[in-house]
């Protein structure tokens, strides 16, 4: 199929975009079998709800982990507040507004904890074959973050949403900040008001552990001057 003399890593890659494109196939058989989620001519809206009315069917494309999969969907829409939904995302665990399926924005959101959103990108280019912008990386990853904690408002609790949560918390730019010619990672400053470090000039400790302010140190400095000049003075 390729020639004896391709090398393994070729065969590799060949036959993971073969298996990828084959169970997106399958995947786009299953969902094509479901129902597009249609609730009757009237449903409650997500946002308001009241009574949203049924209008048409709306297409939509995501992208899952093996490629890009059209959804059909039942299309609601609320003349109180204006707005649209379609019942059957709610259904497969899609996030509003998002083009990414449940496992692939975790993924996402797990890569975007670790690194910068644009390497995010490139790692699941070159690991799972899968072509992302660091725009939609970011975006993942802040509505997983607005759905977990919609969840805990809600007194509902998702572990798989807390966790996406917690990933996009950590996946805040995490670039060097500049401090006396220095650069340091912001999350090092983070940990400094945590522990209620102050990384002023040398530092000092205290018996606690915690570094001695500023100002005690030159405090300490001026009495032991006095006692050293009342010390001359006695000697004299």
């Amino acid at each position: 199929m390729l020639g004896s003399g391709a090398v393994l890593s070729v065969l590799e890659d060949a036959m993971r975009a073969a298996l990828a494109s084959a169970g997106a196939a399958l995947l786009q058989a299953v969902l094509d079998q479901q129902d597009d989620g249609y609730a009757g001519p009237h449903a409650e809206c997500v946002s308001c709800a009241g009574q949203a009315g049924y209008a048409g069917s709306r297409p939509k494309t995501i992208t899952t982990v093996l490629g890009p999969t059209t959804l059909q969907r039942a299309w609601y829409h609320c003349a109180a507040c204006r707005r649209g939904f379609a019942p059957r995302d709610r259904q497969l665990g899609l996030l509003p507004g998002g083009a990414l399926s449940p496992g692939l924005a975790e993924m996402t959101a797990l890569a975007g904890a670790e690194v910068s959103f644009a390497r995010a990108a490139g790692l699941l280019a070159g690991l799972a074959g899968i072509t992302l912008s660091p725009k939609t990386t970011e975006r993942s990853a802040e509505a997983s973050g607005a759905t977990a904690g919609g969840c805990r408002a809600g007194g509902r609790r998702d572990p798989r949403a807390q966790d996406r949560a917690a990933a996009a918390a950590r996946a805040r730019p995490r670039h060097a900040v500049c401090r006396g010619g220095r650069h340091r990672r912001a999350g090092a400053r983070q940990r400094d008001r945590r522990t209620g470090r102050q990384r002023t000039g040398r530092q000092g400790r205290h018996p606690r552990g915690q570094a001695r302010p500023v100002l005690h140190r030159l405090q300490a400095g001026r009495r032991r001057k006095a006692v050293s000049g009342s010390k001359s003075q006695l000697r004299l």
